[in-house]
């Protein structure tokens, strides 16, 4: 105890590893000293964690990304079956390069 028992002197660290602890136990990273590798063991943990969300929102959006090109895909495919239906396969072809020429 310091100063007849009014302050008290913490010479340890909290065991912490995350954010989420830190503010438990009603705590700041400044409260950790720069020297101390809890400081460090927080900071990764919290730039794993954003990279793992990072990750999840990314797989999202590539099956989102899949799911849009498949539906683009059945779309295209019902047009070319609507505006081609009758026609034959050449002229389709023709079409399709821009080489149709008329006589």
């Amino acid at each position: 105890m310091v100063n007849g028992g009014n302050h008290c002197l913490y010479l340890c660290s909290p065991n912490v590893s995350t954010v989420k602890e830190l503010l438990d136990r009603n705590l700041h990273l400044g409260d950790i000293p720069i020297y101390d590798t809890t400081r460090d063991v927080i900071m990764l943990n919290r730039s794993r964690l954003s990279q793992v969300d990072l990750n999840k929102k990314l797989e999202e959006a590539m099956k989102k990304i899949v799911r849009l090109q498949d539906q683009l895909d059945t779309q295209r495919s019902e047009t070319d079956f609507l505006t081609f239906g009758g026609l034959p396969s050449t002229v389709i072809q023709a079409l399709k390069t821009g080489s149709l020429t008329t006589a």
